[in-house]
């Protein structure tokens, strides 16, 4: 077996985030007439989920005053482009059952519109998530834990990475920020 310069050795495989190991044969014996031989191995560590005291969703739902066990959304408003980090869109861009679980671990805040008159928003955690293809309209499924008083949180908005006029549009985002510890402050 050959062994290409480039390609690093078991315990840098281990350590590197994604590495290709490559294997190559002159001659097999005992396989027929195969001259030659290639074998690509891609290894690609586990996902590392997002962690609730790091990360929490963020939603702003214009009209919505939580009421019910669940609310639907427009899917040009889910993971927003403008308020969502690219890498956790990305992340998140398949919304395979395993995304859908590791999303509703985080807490969530829920919060109407500034240009309503409603003064609360909530604490609480998503239980589950319809998400439908292309430009339909998808279903969340969420708890209530928490009321909050809108007039305390504003003064919180930058430690919760909320954008200015990021409550005057309907979206969904994910945000970095320790979403419980900046609530006990309240």
């Amino acid at each position: 077996m050959k062994k290409n310069p480039q390609i690093k050795s078991d315990n840098e495989l281990l350590s590197s985030p994604s590495l290709m190991y490559q294997q190559k044969a002159e001659k097999l014996y005992n396989i027929g007439n195969i001259k030659n031989f290639n074998t690509n191995i891609s290894l690609t560590p586990p996902k590392v989920p997002l962690l609730p005291n790091r990360y929490f969703n963020l939603f702003v739902i214009h009209n919505q005053d939580y009421n019910k066990p669940n609310f639907m959304l427009d899917n040009a408003r889910i993971l927003d482009q403008v308020y969502t980090k690219t890498a956790l869109r990305d992340k998140f861009s398949n919304f395979t059952i395993d995304d859908i679980e590791e999303i509703i671990q985080l807490p969530t805040l829920f919060l109407p519109e500034k240009t309503e008159q409603k003064q609360i928003g909530f604490l609480g955690k998503l239980t589950d998530i319809d998400k439908t293809a292309g430009n339909g309209i998808s279903e969340f499924w969420f708890t209530k834990e928490k009321i909050l008083s809108l007039d305390k949180l504003k003064s919180y908005l930058s430690e919760l990475q909320i954008k200015d006029w990021e409550l005057q549009r309907t979206h969904w985002a994910i945000k970095k920020a320790d979403l419980q510890e900046i609530i006990d402050k309240i």
